[in-house]
């Protein structure tokens, strides 16, 4: 099978999907392209990419439950990516520096599987991530991709 045929196929499971958590098509196209010689295998990345829809003007919201954070562990790129409210507005994180805000997360397990809930406010073109319990929030403005 092609790259391009498996990028189309990626494509179309992302279409029809209704999960608005799911690795990128750009990772299983750079993979199906590695097993295929065409795309060497150091050029693989993972991201995890959650999708907010507005919230009161100015707010987004989204879970990071473990099995994201088990996706991540798998490659040498990896990023969260948050969509929020629209495709002009994405934020790409890298995840070690992802890993560094984990804990100001509120957290919840059900089930034995850990739930962090993230919060991210907009004011103007300034993005937040809101701490828990009075921890101050983090501008995460810089990871916005133009």
């Amino acid at each position: 099978m092609a790259a391009r045929d498996v990028a189309k196929r990626t494509q179309d499971d992302l279409a029809l999907s209704g999960n608005t958590s799911t690795r990128v098509a750009a990772s299983r196209y750079v993979a199906a392209g590695a097993q295929l010689g065409q795309i060497p295998v150091e050029w693989r990345l993972d991201m995890v990419c959650l999708i907010s829809r507005e919230y009161n003007g100015n707010g987004y919201w989204w879970t990071f439950r473990s099995r994201h954070q088990q996706a991540l562990k798998e490659a040498s790129r990896r990023y969260l990516a948050l969509g929020c409210g629209s495709a002009d507005q994405l934020l790409v994180i890298p995840i070690a520096s992802w890993a560094t805000c984990l804990d100001s997360l509120n957290l919840v397990a059900r089930d034995g599987h850990p739930r962090r809930f993230i919060h991210i406010r907009r004011e103007g073109k300034r993005f937040s991530l809101h701490g828990k319990g009075g921890m101050p929030d983090l501008d995460v403005s810089q990871y916005l991709v133009p």
